[in-house]
């Protein structure tokens, strides 16, 4: 009995395998330096210069189109026009619910060493073929 339901393990897995033979998922990572404006209530309120380390997951679909791509960044010693020094963490995540729009929503969070504290989620989608952006959702939040 062990071995026929080993065997027929094995079949699922195999054939799951052979389904999704072309879907796969990447990962990366990238470190970059940027210059960050942090906008609050649609004014940009303060620029932020510092160092992240993005760690990239893209998925392609069986057709070898990507399907999501996610995000997630950290970075230390941001440092803003003032000498505030911060810390932040971001979450990004871009969907492609069909090949000609993108749609993207990110989550900031950027901890000064003074007391400021700047939270930014937005969602926007962008015509492929076009280029045009279009704003879904924004919010803010700093002290």
């Amino acid at each position: 009995m062990k071995a026929v339901k080993f065997l027929f393990a094995a079949v699922c897995v195999t054939f799951l395998f052979i389904s999704n033979s072309n879907a796969r998922t990447v990962v990366s990572t990238i470190t970059t330096d940027v210059t960050y404006g942090i906008r609050c209530d649609g004014v940009i309120i303060d620029w932020l210069k510092g160092t992240w380390t993005q760690h990239l997951l893209i998925h392609y679909s069986k057709d070898g189109k990507a399907d999501w791509l996610k995000y997630q960044a950290d970075g230390t010693n941001f440092v803003s026009p003032s000498g505030e020094v911060f810390e932040m963490k971001r979450i990004q995540k871009y969907d492609y619910p069909n090949s000609d729009v993108l749609v993207v929503t990110y989550h900031h969070n950027f901890i000064g060493n003074r007391g400021s504290h700047y939270i930014l989620m937005r969602t926007y989608q962008v015509d492929l073929l076009t280029g045009i952006f279009t704003e879904i959702n924004e919010d803010s939040k700093c002290w």
